[in-house]
């Protein structure tokens, strides 16, 4: 069950960063508006200065700064994966905000919501 995680963990991050990299070579216009946010920590240690520094639990993979003053964030799942409370919890705040959330589980998904206003 734990590699089967740990696989699932791997193709996500893999689908998300090819996503990224095609983007960042075929739209340098949008570089600096769309980022990762790592709430992955490699130990304990760093968790915890993570955690000191202002990281919680929760929050999209990626943030999006749309051009009409907006946040949009970007939770990446397979095809298989669901959201823990946590996310869950984050997505419904940011709702309650006004601002957009969306889970993608490809790259076309993605590219979707990227060019949604056509900029």
């Amino acid at each position: 069950m734990m590699k089967m995680m740990q696989d699932d963990a791997m193709k996500e991050t893999a689908t998300q960063a090819r996503a990224f990299q095609n983007l960042w070579n075929a739209r340098p216009d949008l570089r600096g508006r769309i980022f990762a946010i790592n709430n992955n920590s490699i130990n304990g240690i760093k968790g915890a200065m993570n955690k000191a520094m202002g990281v919680i639990a929760g929050v999209a993979d990626m943030c999006y700064l749309k051009p009409d003053g907006k946040t949009c964030w970007i939770e990446w799942k397979t095809d298989i994966g669901r959201q823990s409370p946590q996310q869950i919890s984050f997505e419904k705040l940011c709702l309650s905000l006004g601002h957009e959330y969306h889970i993608v589980r490809s790259e076309a998904e993605f590219l979707k919501i990227i060019n949604y206003e056509h900029d």
